[in-house]
């Protein structure tokens, strides 16, 4: 998900002065979709991925990723 993001967004989706900054911002920011013009597809796939909770992130079930990442980078 922070890979995509950055290939979309061209920046990080959490940012520190440091480790520990940025752990901070993981578990109480949420990243900024607003400034690229993306489609719905690679908004879902990138809100799913970037779910603080490792439980709930879509990064789970292999299968779902590549769909998600196919139709996201295909439109």
């Amino acid at each position: 998900g922070v890979v995509f993001y950055q290939m979309l967004y061209a920046r990080v989706p959490y940012a520190g002065l440091n480790d520990y900054a940025i752990l901070r911002n993981i578990k109480t920011t949420k990243p900024n979709y607003s400034d690229a013009n993306v489609s719905e597809e690679a908004l879902d796939f990138m809100q799913r991925c970037l779910v603080p909770d490792p439980q709930k992130e879509l990064l789970g079930n292999k299968y779902t990723v590549t769909l998600y990442f196919i139709r996201a980078i295909s439109l």
